[in-house]
């Protein structure tokens, strides 16, 4: 059998990403492989964001989710169209463009990011992580 890209609309997406401080993603209709969001907001060590995670498969298929911190392993998957994805900031995050990389993958033989062996959604969202004192900071409540 030959294999045969099945094209953008056949593979699942991201279609929003939101967190507990109120940075968002959404990809509008347009599905991205790969997307960016610089939130300017800076986090410390002991905060903790919640990203509420949202995807599609046009077939129904089951997605599969994970959290990828910096200087940290992936996290263990979590399965689901809606799901959340916790990130304990450590001091190891510290620096002025640390990140929290939230990965999507469908139960699918083809994945828009390196072909059949890759991913379907990866939302990279960028923080300023300093050990500095946290004050009334967002990210405690």
């Amino acid at each position: 059998m030959e294999r045969v890209w099945p094209g953008e609309l056949s593979v699942p997406r991201v279609v929003e990403v939101r967190t507990n401080l109120g940075d968002h993603w959404s990809g509008n209709g347009h599905p991205e492989t790969v997307a960016t969001v610089h939130t300017g907001r800076t986090v410390h060590p002991g905060d903790r964001i919640v990203f509420a995670c949202t995807g599609q498969d046009p077939h129904g298929r089951q997605l599969l989710w994970w959290l990828h911190p910096v200087n940290r392993p992936r996290s263990q998957p979590v399965f689901g169209a809606a799901v959340e994805l916790t990130w304990q900031i450590e001091k190891d995050a510290i620096g002025e463009r640390a990140y929290a990389g939230i990965g999507m993958v469908g139960d699918s033989l083809w994945h828009r990011g390196r072909g059949d062996v890759g991913y379907d959604g990866w939302v990279l969202f960028y923080y300023r992580v300093t050990d500095h004192t946290r004050g009334n900071d967002a990210a405690h409540r």
